[in-house]
């Protein structure tokens, strides 16, 4: 049985170039088809879906029939927002490609490292 090679190699060092490739892959999406595309932030819509359907039944002049659909609900298994190491942080400045986050809206103050949380009872400033 001859194995069948995908026509280009999807391996990738680092996590960073992965997503500089799904970027640019988005990138010559937006350019070809700009009025057909949309970026949205998945925590958002993943908090108030039916808002997110609202808008874009007002962006895009979209006409529904309301009696047929039911009202989106938030979902049960939100994705969650990750906070940096010192080290990730650091080695993310360095990897990132910051020109092409621009592109989507995202700078260098959106990587962060999260400061820790501490109880309302703590004595720690």
């Amino acid at each position: 049985v001859e194995s069948i090679k995908p026509p280009y190699n999807f391996t990738y060092d680092s996590v960073f170039e992965l997503r500089a490739h799904k970027l640019r892959l988005m990138q010559q999406i937006m350019k070809a088809s700009p009025h057909r595309t949309v970026i949205v932030n998945l925590n958002e819509v993943e908090a108030k879906p039916e808002r997110f359907v609202q808008d874009l039944i007002l962006q895009y002049g979209l006409n529904t029939r309301s009696s047929t659909r039911a009202p989106l609900k938030p979902s049960q298994k939100p994705h969650r927002t990750f906070c940096l190491s010192q080290e990730e942080w650091v080695l993310a400045q360095r990897k990132i490609d910051w020109e092409l986050e621009g592109y989507f809206g995202f700078h260098r103050n959106h990587c962060h490292i999260c400061k820790p949380l501490r109880s309302k009872n703590s004595t720690q400033p």
